[in-house]
């Protein structure tokens, strides 16, 4: 017994929390391109010992987060060392080719540097899929303009300045997260659920063998008495 949850929604989620704080509306909202070896999500094998993972680390995050935080072109933040990166300094012909057939990796494995905003997850690479591998990228303003998706949703919200737009994602962020950490502790009630089915499963089969056992040792003393009889 297994309790799938809906992964797309989930890597919907985790794909609009991924993006840092914009500094232009035009540069936040600007859409993306693929990594040369950008995986299909839809091609990525099912794991329960993965997704199992996955919900512990988002019910129970880790204290401190580890993995190298990705600074956007137009930030004015300073690349620390072992710690931040800009996105443009980052040469993808290095990035790790990963096999779908390999996925998804654990995560613990080592190809996982790129920190992610959940704590405890990070990823292969900038933008990339929760299970590993790489996925949608995002570009500069220069490099792709806004398209008219992104000039609605200005429009939509009311949003003139940055600060308008970054306060906007965190509400259009928080929602999404929050309905996440309610799909993995749905899903961390099915598998103790499923656990005590397994435990009372293995009970039975215990006390069945023990019923055996005492059966065949009765089987053996009536014929053995009817032996004596005889």
């Amino acid at each position: 017994m297994r309790y799938i949850f809906d992964r797309s929604k989930i890597h919907t989620f985790v794909m609009v929390a991924l993006q840092s704080p914009p500094e232009s509306p035009s540069r936040a909202l600007a859409s993306s391109h693929n990594h040369p070896n950008a995986i299909s999500h839809d091609n990525i094998p099912y794991s329960a010992t993965f997704s199992n993972d996955l919900m512990r680390v988002v019910l129970h995050p880790p204290t401190t987060a580890t993995g190298i935080g990705i600074i956007p072109e137009s930030a004015s933040d300073t690349p620390l060392p072992h710690s931040s990166i800009r996105l443009t300094d980052i040469d993808l012909s290095c990035l790790p080719t990963i096999a779908t057939e390999a996925l998804p990796l654990s995560l613990e494995d080592p190809r996982r540097i790129y920190s992610s905003s959940i704590s405890g997850v990070n990823l292969t690479h900038p933008g990339g899929w929760l299970e590993g591998g790489a996925g949608p990228i995002p570009l500069s303003q220069t490099q792709n303009p806004p398209s008219a998706d992104a000039e609605a949703y200005l429009v939509r919200h009311a949003i003139r300045t940055p600060e308008q737009l970054h306060e906007q994602i965190q509400r259009d962020i928080a929602t999404p997260m929050e309905e996440l950490r309610e799909m993995m502790r749905k899903r961390e009630e099915a598998v103790r659920a499923n656990e005590e089915v397994e435990r009372e499963v293995e009970r039975l089969v215990e006390q069945r063998k023990l019923e055996r056992k005492i059966e065949e040792r009765m089987r053996k003393e009536m014929q053995a008495r009817k032996e004596e009889e005889g």
